[in-house]
């Protein structure tokens, strides 16, 4: 990685009501003291692969040098690979690595940010603090031991956290100076896998069909596209046999009390949205929902 003090960004479900997010923090401290962990966020829901990866892509372009360690993993202790991936097209002195399930999690990040420059499948017998050189890390920080995770005192456990005893230590191994192929072998990056691809948007006479790709903590309602040429700057969104009157707005302050607006959010997303309210509650929407938004005349009546 790039000289001075490396940064891990941390993304998983493991939530904050368990130890979970903290051990594997504690790992990455023991096995590359000094690293920075940046925690993207542990409040992805339970084993939704797509959600991580909805997030990982909000979140890459903000992302300097460093290694991403992303666990949202439902098949962990199954037959799916555990990979390390270097993404291609950073700036000289500015390299960027992922590591984290071969799940699709990690692929649409990964085609935001740059591509793929070389992918490897993770090999557990290279994951192990002696694989580290003795010049990279100072040798108290690291205690000897034959655990699965390489940086406890914990004897070997089962196999339901990778994200401790796999993912960490690779992250770690990189932040300390390892090269990408120290993990394991080189694989194509055709062979990594990809998510089943997401319902197509359409935008046809004025009528603009699309799906919820996102409900935040605020309930706003990011859909999946930004905003269409040509619109009227009025909407009506069609839900059954009833037309609600949607106004296109640069801010929630621009609306008025229960006032449906669209806007484009901080990703540059269109978004159904209310002013300190829920639009998700309001609609009953939630993530993979399907909208239909039709760009209406100014002056054009609506009917609720």
């Amino acid at each position: 990685m790039a000289d001075g003090p490396a940064t891990v960004y941390f993304l998983s479900d493991f939530g904050t009501d368990d130890e979970f997010a903290g051990v594997v923090r504690a790992v990455l401290q023991r096995m590359a003291g000094g690293v920075a962990v940046v925690d993207l966020t542990h409040g992805i829901p339970p084993y939704d692969v797509a959600a991580g990866a909805a997030a990982l892509v909000r979140a890459v372009p903000y992302l300097g040098s460093g290694v991403v360690l992303a666990v949202v993993d439902p098949g962990v202790g199954g037959a799916r690979r555990g990979v390390a991936i270097e993404i291609a097209g950073q700036p000289p002195g500015c390299p960027l690595a992922m590591v984290g399930p071969d799940n699709g999690l990690l692929l649409p990040a990964c085609q935001e940010r740059g591509g793929i420059a070389r992918a490897v499948t993770l090999d557990r017998s290279r994951i192990a603090p002696s694989t580290i050189a003795p010049s990279t890390i100072a040798p108290s920080t690291i205690a000897p031991s034959t655990a699965p995770c390489g940086a406890c005192h914990a004897p070997p456990a089962g196999a339901t956290f990778d994200g401790r005893d796999l993912f960490a230590p690779a992250a770690a191994m990189l932040c300390c100076g390892a090269d990408l192929v120290s993990l394991g072998d080189e694989i194509p990056v055709a062979g990594l896998t990809s998510l089943p691809p997401p319902p197509e948007t359409s935008w046809l006479d004025g009528v603009l069909d699309t799906h919820v790709a996102w409900v935040d903590r605020f309930g706003n309602v990011e859909l999946a596209t930004g905003m269409p040429p040509g619109g009227s700057g009025r909407w009506h969104l069609v839900r059954g046999d009833v037309e609600v009157p949607v106004v296109e707005v640069r801010a929630f302050a621009d609306l008025g009390s229960g006032e449906l607006g669209l806007l484009v959010d901080s990703c540059a997303k269109l978004a159904l949205v209310l002013d300190q309210d829920s639009a998700a509650e309001a609609l009953s929407l939630r993530t993979g929902d399907s909208v239909r938004l039709v760009s209406e005349p100014v002056g054009t009546k609506s009917t609720q």
